[in-house]
């Protein structure tokens, strides 16, 4: 499963740290923030082969909370402490703070990808995604690591302050081509006679160019790729990826699994992934059992998605259902990514 890139994390963990006024200690300050701003994604470990679907429910959970930063914060704190604490010279109040600023920066910067982030358990299990930037995007993460390691090296407190206003100042114009992007949506969706029962963009691959807008219309997902000008904001809309649809079928249990009982498992796994997905989920054009994520494609333009789970009315009710990923990123899929950005 996807987040932000760990190398994003650690840097802005690190950043943050090294906008403190201790300049003697920056060095060391900026090892223990990039160390906390990775710990929560230590849930990962939460997982089972027996349940394909245990990490839906828990990554990105309890440890990515807001009301949990303060105890990962003090966890980190300790462990650090108890190794290099006296040998550095840092009490435990210090400690403290400087690890539970750059854990919280995780949960935070994970919300503005597209994957879901429960930010707000354990008093909701509502999954929040701004969906302004991409897991992965060069453009955040490079400048922040060479402002930051200045900042680190030099012992200057702006360049520190200059990395975190970078990353800031991104994710900022991520919003703007967000809006952009599903404004355009609506007009090409009214342009179509539609009307949008709800309609998203995601950012694609690497980049804030090229978006992906989603819109649900008549029990149809509708999938289109468009390219939003940083300086203008106009927008160039890509056809579809050769051997996708445009447009796919919303999943509706009634419809597409009438046989599937309340009470069994696969009934279960599928809410599960209905909950991860925000109920972007479609039913797959060549596999009518096929459910996929209408969210993640290597192609903004593609129905060929990254991740699905197939039902099956053979299994019995104590059986999981089957999580499909897919092995690797096409070499193509890349090079016709790489040339939309060019266009």
């Amino acid at each position: 499963m996807p987040g932000m890139d760990p190398i994003s994390h650690a840097v802005l963990g690190c950043a943050l740290t090294q906008t403190t006024q201790h300049r003697q200690y920056a060095a060391r300050l900026g090892l223990l923030g990039l160390l906390a701003a990775m710990v929560p994604d230590l849930d990962i470990i939460i997982r089972s082969n027996a349940n394909p679907f245990l990490a839906l429910e828990y990554h990105r959970q309890f440890t990515h909370s807001l009301a949990f930063i303060p105890i990962g914060g003090l966890l980190c704190a300790l462990v650090f402490h108890a190794l290099i604490g006296k040998r550095w010279q840092l009490s435990r109040h210090h400690l403290f703070w400087v690890c539970t600023v750059a854990y919280g920066t995780h949960a935070l910067l994970d919300a503005c990808t597209s994957y879901g982030t429960q930010l707000l358990w354990p008093f909701s299990t509502a999954r929040i995604a701004w969906n302004n930037v991409s897991i992965v995007d060069p453009l955040f993460t490079l400048p922040l690591i060479t402002f930051t390691a200045l900042a680190a090296w030099l012992k200057r407190r702006w360049l520190g302050c200059l990395a975190l206003a970078w990353g800031l100042a991104y994710l900022g114009l991520g919003v703007i081509q967000r809006d952009r992007a599903e404004q355009a949506g609506l007009q090409l969706a009214q342009a179509r006679g539609h009307t949008p029962q709800r309609i998203e963009a995601f950012p694609s691959l690497g980049n804030m160019l090229l978006w992906r807008v989603v819109y649900l219309a008549d029990d149809r997902f509708y999938v289109d790729a468009v390219r939003i000008n940083f300086v203008s904001g106009a927008a160039h809309w890509a056809p579809p990826a050769a051997g996708s649809a445009g447009s796919i079928a919303a999943y509706q249990p009634a419809l597409h699994t009438p046989w599937l009982a309340a009470d069994s498992q696969q009934a279960h796994d599928i809410a599960a992934f209905r909950r991860f997905t925000n109920n972007y989920v479609g039913v797959d054009a060549h596999n009518s059992q096929r459910l996929i994520d209408v969210r993640y494609a290597v192609l903004p333009n593609d129905t060929q998605t990254l991740w699905a789970v197939e039902a099956n009315p053979q299994l019995a009710n104590t059986e999981h259902a089957r999580f499909v990923r897919q092995a690797g990123v096409p070499q193509d899929r890349i090079k016709q990514l790489w040339q939309m950005l060019q266009d």
